[in-house]
């Protein structure tokens, strides 16, 4: 549990279903890798879910959200040249998205 950023369990449906989610990272590497984990809880164990999310968060201090771990996550690109790239370098409409993307970003006033 030490990498866990966040963990949640929120509503999914109107069946009483929800699924916890959690937000796992790696802060020790160059680039901070994230991984979701998504696992769907039945309405009959939801309140088990709940007792044991809170016992989590009070025994490895772990945030509902990512937001409150207090870390400031400004968006980074992926060098071309590294090795976290799958494909590199993007395709004209990749970079026209990560353009409109950062451009919209920058314009959101909070």
């Amino acid at each position: 549990m030490r990498h866990c950023a966040s963990i949640r369990l929120v509503p999914q449906g109107s069946d009483g279903a929800h699924q916890w989610i959690f937000q796992l990272r790696a802060q020790q590497r160059p680039t901070p890798g994230l991984l979701v984990i998504r696992v769907d809880v039945p309405p009959d164990r939801v309140n088990e879910a709940e007792e044991y999310t809170e016992v989590l968060r009070r025994r490895y201090g772990i945030p509902e959200r990512q937001d409150d771990a207090g870390e400031d996550t400004a968006l980074e690109r992926t060098p071309v040249d590294s090795q976290q790239w799958i494909v590199a370098p993007a395709g004209p409409a990749s970079e026209e998205l990560f353009q409109h993307v950062m451009a919209r970003v920058a314009d959101d006033p909070g």
